[in-house]
């Protein structure tokens, strides 16, 4: 059974984690990403490696300021029209039937275009003729050179919701980039490139979204807003506060969890940022109000494996005298835990570390009396 991080890793290029990531996080939501970035730094690249990942309605192209709205949403149907007197498109192998839509340069598009397009991205929904059509969409998957500017544009920039600015790579990453690059564009790999995966692991993983504990770190999410607006005039829609929740909880899908963790708070700057000098102090609010938190929880998860090493050794200890030096290699672990536990007591690795201490107090009771 195919895994979302088999996913993953099939887009997956040096440099491109966090684009990568932003795509999958749209899948699992159901909700729509915009990559902004010069030409060049892989934007189409990752998206169409996705795309073809499944067998679903696919649809593709590229807007300019002369794109006509049949190009997006079909052309007349002639014969209806002049047998019927009813006007409507044929919609087959457009946007209208897509399921899963990349859409580049997308506020490049005219009035015409836009009208309609922000009826299917957040309704669902086609204005075809004097019908409404439900559309089955998914996810639209866009990219873009710039943010926009202009009035008329912000709804639609509204819709997007994950965002993700693309620059050119480090100098540190042109080795693996470059191996990479020369691999993917071999006649052989091309032949292969594909996975054909299920789409319902993308629907199981959605379903499964709304199950998420999303209240676990709640508090803070709700300091990080109002540290935003109070300190940097960030001011986040009740939109994007809802939609803060859904990436939250996403992200804990991807990396097979029911519950939120403070970790999964970082994936707030790819939703509470309009502008890209925004995303820093986005990310630093997050480290300074929940990085205590994070730092916690990932000592928690280190410590899981030495606690269960040390029970290991007192299991195989041969003598009395073993066993309790066993047991003081234990005592500043112990007081480690207890300063950890009060910095983030809902953890869910305490429960697991307080299992291994029991038995380990048990293996130690047994060992003494022998």
């Amino acid at each position: 059974m195919s895994t979302l991080q088999d996913i993953y890793n099939t887009i997956l290029l040096p440099g491109r984690e966090e684009e990568a990531k932003v795509l999958m996080l749209a899948l699992v939501s159901k909700q729509h990403a915009v990559m902004i970035g010069p030409p060049g730094t892989g934007k189409s690249l990752l998206i169409k490696r996705l795309a073809r990942n499944f067998q679903v309605p696919y649809f593709e192209y590229l807007l300019t300021k002369f794109t006509l709205p049949e190009e997006l949403f079909g052309v007349p149907n002639v014969k209806m029209l002049r047998e019927q007197g009813e006007y409507q498109l044929i919609t087959r192998n457009k946007l209208p039937e897509a399921r899963l839509a990349f859409i580049d340069e997308i506020f490049k598009g005219s009035s015409a275009i836009l009208n309609s397009l922000l009826g299917i991205l957040n309704e669902r929904e086609f204005f075809n003729g004097q019908k409404i059509v439900k559309c089955p969409l998914w996810t639209c998957m866009t990219a873009s050179n710039e943010i926009p500017e202009e009035p008329e544009l912000q709804a639609l920039w509204d819709r997007l919701s994950f965002r993700i600015w693309a620059k050119n790579l480090q100098k540190d990453l042109w080795d693996d980039y470059l191996t990479a690059y020369w691999t993917m564009h071999q006649p052989q790999y091309q032949k292969i490139a594909g996975q054909n995966f299920d789409f319902k692991v993308i629907e199981d993983a959605h379903s499964a979204l709304w199950q998420v504990d999303v209240f676990t770190v709640k508090a803070k999410y709700l300091e990080i807003l109002a540290k935003l607006e109070d300190d940097h005039n960030i001011i986040v829609s009740d939109r994007r506060k809802g939609r803060g929740l859904i990436a939250l909880a996403s992200n804990a899908i991807l990396n097979q969890r029911q519950t939120v963790i403070p970790e999964d708070l970082l994936t707030l700057k790819y939703i509470l940022p309009e502008k890209e000098e925004e995303v820093r102090i986005v990310e630093q609010v997050i480290v300074d109000i929940a990085g205590k938190m994070i730092k916690a929880k990932q000592q928690l998860q280190e410590l899981v494996p030495q606690i269960q090493g040390m029970l290991n050794d007192l299991k195989n200890a041969s003598s009395f005298d073993e066993a309790i030096q066993i047991a003081e290699r234990l005592k500043p672990i112990r007081a480690k835990l207890l300063d950890l536990e009060s910095i983030i007591p809902e953890a869910t690795e305490l429960v697991e570390i307080k299992q291994l201490l029991d038995e380990f107090n048990n293996v130690l009771v047994e060992k003494v009396k022998v």
